[in-house]
């Protein structure tokens, strides 16, 4: 007779376990169904409505012209939403390789944490950074704002970018 290393009472956990597994006692209705005989599959589709609401903002992000930057290779846009109270970052969104004037669409799917309250207003500005790290701050970074409050679903945001004056 031969000794296993697992206890019986285990061995037998875990053969009902394979049992319940190879067979798919749990889940038959829609395992081990060929597709063919499946019919057809919901796709779910969205209306123009709904698309809508899941912008956050939209708009365009400009250099002002008394910059004078040559070149902007290495430069990273970010476009951040951020709540006009407490000052946490709601949203944002990362381009690189950027062509100004810059259009801009931040959407849910941008969201950093939780949902949107639909009645709050928040915040929208960006910054062009010159070394694609957001954490440093240098003097060829290009920063800017919208000017006011802005509500879910706001178009036309128009943000000017340039140095912060020292």
């Amino acid at each position: 007779m031969t000794r296993s290393i697992i206890p019986e009472s285990a061995s037998v956990k875990i053969i009902l376990l394979l049992l319940f597994v190879f067979t798919a006692a749990g889940c038959q209705d829609h395992h081990w169904v060929d597709y063919d005989k499946m019919g057809p599959v919901a796709v779910q589709t969205k209306t123009e409505s709904s698309k809508q609401a899941e912008v956050i903002v939209s708009g365009k992000v400009e250099i002002d012209s008394a910059e004078q930057i040559d070149n902007f290779k290495g430069f990273t846009l970010y476009v951040i939403v951020r709540s006009t109270g407490k000052n946490p970052i709601l949203a944002a969104i990362k381009a690189v390789d950027v062509k100004f004037p810059y259009a801009f669409t931040i959407t849910k799917k941008s969201v950093m944490l939780g949902e949107l309250d639909p009645k709050a207003k928040f915040r929208v500005q960006a910054r062009f950074d010159s070394d694609g790290n957001p954490d440093t701050k240098n003097k060829n970074d290009l920063s800017g704002a919208h000017n006011g409050a802005l509500s879910l679903g706001a178009k036309n945001a128009s943000i000017l970018l340039a140095r912060k004056k020292q």
